[in-house]
């Protein structure tokens, strides 16, 4: 494809995905720094006070402490944030290849007409632009998780009880999740996820956007005429 088929104004969708691998690299060294202090303070643990009688208590509050940190700490403060700032590079980025679809098909009612939420760009995918959504059906499956997740940390910042009727169901029909899903997990009456389900789901939405850039510019490109773009 030559540089002239090439639309701009898709170029901060490569620095967004960028910018969300860096904050992945950055959970991960925080995960296992968190890892290595734990290991070092039981090394010196066990070298002083490994016959003393309280050498057992001890360590048992090293394990906990670094599983308060693994498991509650870093997922609420960074793996609850790297999920919604996700979802908001997968919204941004649709949103604004519907515009550019608009635009050009002089489209009345744009996709932000239709509210937010999944279900509501499938549907205007549906009945306005000329290509699909999504890439499969698997991928949509993991990404209508990642919008559930982000309603439950943006609207009652994740925490069970103070969620509604509907972020409940949602979020107990993800705490029951099999396979890959199984990193949905409750912690302290909060919905948590590991550090995993953010790799994997880091992987899927890359992959899903990356194919969608890809169909914009195929149709793109399929009915360029000589005026420039809207």
């Amino acid at each position: 494809m030559s540089n002239s088929t090439i639309d701009f104004r898709l170029l901060e969708l490569t620095v967004g995905l960028a910018i969300a691998k860096s904050f992945l690299q950055f959970i991960e060294e925080e995960h296992k720094r968190t890892e290595l202090k734990r290991e070092t303070q039981l090394h010196e643990l066990q070298y002083k006070v490994e016959t003393c009688e309280g050498w057992i208590t001890e360590e048992n509050i090293l394990w906990q402490d670094w599983e308060e940190q693994t498991k509650f700490i870093l997922p609420r403060m960074l793996h609850a944030s790297f999920l919604v700032a996700l979802f908001a590079l997968y919204e941004t980025t649709v949103t604004k290849i519907a515009k550019m679809v608009q635009c050009r098909l002089s489209i009345k009612e744009g996709l932000r007409d239709k509210g937010g939420g999944l279900d509501r760009m499938k549907e205007y995918f549906k009945g306005r632009i000329p290509f699909k959504l999504w890439k499969c059906n698997q991928n949509w499956e993991r990404l209508n998780h990642l919008s559930k997740l982000r309603n439950a940390i943006l609207h009652a910042n994740g925490r069970l009880e103070l969620m509604s009727e509907t972020l409940k169901k949602d979020a107990g029909t993800l705490l029951k999740g099999k396979g890959d899903d199984k990193w949905v997990y409750e912690q302290y009456g909060y919905i948590l996820v590991d550090r995993a389900f953010l790799q994997d789901t880091f992987i899927v939405v890359k992959d899903e956007l990356q194919s969608l850039k890809a169909r914009y510019l195929k149709w793109y490109v399929a009915r360029r005429g000589p005026s420039s773009l809207c």
